[in-house]
């Protein structure tokens, strides 16, 4: 019996391919989400990746971003059944895939912070309660988008540092119609504005990039994991891309509000292998 485990976020997916005997394959691929991409987009992503051996899987395990409620699910079930003819498909939300891989058979609450933002209070082996983000137009706060859209107003305004405009300036392009294009590009705004993430933490000790940062892990505090019961007794996780690279930010803004993390991984897919 071959297993296919796979950790969807908008921007990336993580797979883990695992043998008969045992043995594990790791690949990446795109994000497929099922709010920007259809069956027939998953089907063609997975079949470059997995056709020399798609045959032989017999389970898929798919944890994604979106994959929330049944209509959605359903478009990633039936794009991977295209390629995976023999297996069972189970699709579940990136969030419980998170909150399995940060506490296993414990209860906690589990925070995703990547290009996008969940959270959820997670409970014998199962979501008992979690709180709609609403993307990066609506909240997200704390996300790569939530940030990459906070810098993006300041640069806009003038209001960040000099050395800091022309370096942001050289190194991307900067043409407000074409920033335009892209924040409003309805399949790809929250991968843009998360795409400035890597120049944020490179400034993140200077003042006006440190009061973003503090801010957004604030408000994500604040508006989300504040509002479950008992949050200050539970165990705290948090998983991606932002929460890793992040961290010391993420640490010291929920020191502020007596909150520490048991936790704080970039990936869940090694834990959910192990699961």
């Amino acid at each position: 019996m071959s297993i296919l485990i796979a950790d969807s976020g908008s921007s990336k997916t993580d797979w883990c391919y695992i043998s008969e005997k045992k043995e594990r394959l790791y690949f990446q691929t795109e994000g497929l989400n099922p709010y920007f991409v259809n069956s027939q987009k998953i089907s063609e992503v997975a079949s470059a990746k997995f056709s020399g051996f798609s045959k032989e899987i017999t389970k898929v395990f798919f944890y994604g971003s979106g994959c929330a409620n049944a209509e959605k699910n359903l478009i990633v079930e039936n794009g991977l059944k295209i390629v995976f003819p023999k297996a069972e498909i189970f699709v579940f939300s990136d969030i419980l895939g998170a909150a399995k891989a940060l506490f296993g058979n414990e209860e906690g609450i589990a925070v995703i912070l990547g290009t996008g933002q969940a959270t959820c209070f997670y409970s014998d082996n199962k979501i008992v309660n979690s709180l709609p983000s609403g993307g990066f137009l609506l909240g997200d706060e704390g996300s790569g988008a939530y940030l990459g859209l906070q810098f993006l107003k300041k640069y806009l305004h003038k209001e960040i540092p000099e050395d800091i405009f022309i370096e942001f300036e050289r190194r991307y392009n900067t043409d407000i119609q074409q920033i335009k294009n892209s924040l409003y590009s309805a399949q790809h705004s929250g991968k843009y504005l998360a795409s400035f993430a890597p120049f944020i933490h490179e400034y993140k000790n200077r003042d006006v990039i440190n009061e973003i940062i503090s801010e957004a892990f604030g408000l994500l505090i604040e508006k989300y994991i504040l509002r479950y019961h008992d949050a200050q007794k539970l165990k705290l996780g948090f998983c991606g891309s932002i929460a890793y690279f992040f961290k010391d930010n993420l640490e010291t803004a929920c020191s502020k509000y007596n909150l520490k993390p048991f936790k704080i991984i970039e990936k869940p897919i090694e834990e959910l292998v192990g699961i």
